[in-house]
């Protein structure tokens, strides 16, 4: 083997970094296409993020507007629960009332026994005859003055 002359070296060597210039060379192209690429991408990507943020807030506007109809539901459901709380004592303070006027009705008018009264005596006088003749009346008894 030969030693290499310095010209030949130096035309290895230029060539090596030619190598090398042309690889790196490509791979930034490689990363240039790479980096385009994800910039697109993200480009779309906020298209598509913002286009559901938008999609968002309309629906956050329809629960909004949702909550406002519950929250009128809600009043109308207390409104019917105090009314019929409001029936129920009033239907009871009638029942008190009722009961309470019939105690001091029953307390005016003093509470006899049924048994304890005796039986009605029914006299019956006999009617005369249609063709008889009146009996006569009977003496008056007077007390002396």
């Amino acid at each position: 083997m030969s030693t290499p002359t310095r010209e030949e070296f130096e035309a290895r060597i230029a060539a090596s970094e030619a190598r090398a210039d042309a690889r790196f060379i490509a791979f930034e192209k490689t990363i240039g296409d790479a980096v385009a690429g994800i910039r697109h991408e993200n480009t779309e990507l906020r298209g598509d993020i913002k286009a559901f943020q938008a999609q968002i807030a309309g629906e956050f506007q329809n629960v909004h507007g949702e909550f406002r109809r519950l929250g009128s539901i809600k009043t109308t459901v207390w409104g019917a629960t105090a009314v019929i709380v409001g029936s129920i004592f009033a239907a009871l303070a009638l029942m008190v009332s009722s009961f309470d006027s019939g105690r001091d009705t029953a307390a005016q008018t003093p509470a006899q026994p049924a048994a304890a009264q005796p039986a009605p005596i029914i006299i019956q006088v006999p009617q005369p005859a249609a063709g008889a003749s009146p009996a006569p009346a009977a003496p008056s008894q007077t007390a002396p003055k």
